[in-house]
């Protein structure tokens, strides 16, 4: 199964429409739901982390689908996928999306991310917020 791990900043003064649109999300998880299905997800976690430096998204994929979801979405012609992808452009600087330098290896309860350890199935905000911290670090 793959495991992604990714990091991205939010763009200045997109944080009320980054805030917004996980309210939107919300009232479409049938459509959410159909998504992770379409891309062979099968965990879909995200935090929000405030930092000094701004504000981050950390997103967690799991699935056979991971590796590949967001060239698969950036081609897809899906309505649902092409409102997602607006909505990524608005609010995220897509240059500025750091991933781990390798894979996470996961065995059930653990992943290594750069030497930093984690619980993937107990992650805190103030887990999520060193992992942010560690990632902007190693840009």
């Amino acid at each position: 199964m793959g495991t992604i791990l990714f990091t991205f900043p939010i763009k200045e003064g997109k944080l009320d429409a980054y805030k917004q649109w996980s309210i939107e999300l919300s009232k479409r998880a049938e459509e959410i739901v159909e998504f992770n299905q379409r891309y062979d997800i099968t965990r879909h976690a995200s935090w929000l982390a405030q930092m000094p430096s701004g504000s981050y998204g950390i997103v967690l994929l799991e699935g056979p689908g991971a590796e590949t979801l967001n060239q698969e979405m950036a081609e897809s012609g899906h309505q649902f996928d092409r409102w997602f992808q607006e909505w990524i452009d608005e609010t995220i600087d897509t240059s500025l999306i750091t991933f781990p330098q390798s894979s996470i290896e996961s065995n059930h309860e653990e992943a290594s991310v750069n030497h930093l350890k984690i619980d993937l199935d107990g992650m805190s905000d103030g887990i999520a917020s060193a992992l942010v911290d560690h990632l902007s670090d190693n840009k």
